[in-house]
């Protein structure tokens, strides 16, 4: 979204763990998969974490337990 100046900035925020090359696999259309990452990665910050997940460890920790 363009910064009008106005303070009314929107933030999206979308996370997966898919690489943007198999978003076609997951719509099952390589251009609509295209259509909905071009918007969201147009002119935007993307954040990459790599690393073991805490959320997975702890729920193996509970289920260990």
């Amino acid at each position: 979204m363009p910064d009008t100046g106005g303070g009314n900035k929107r933030y999206q925020r979308v996370s997966t763990n898919l690489l943007f090359k198999d978003w076609g696999k997951l719509f099952h259309n390589s251009a609509a998969a295209t259509a909905i990452e071009d918007p969201l990665v147009h002119k935007r910050v993307l954040v990459r974490i790599t690393g073991k997940s805490r959320r997975i460890n702890q729920e193996q920790e509970l289920d260990a337990a």
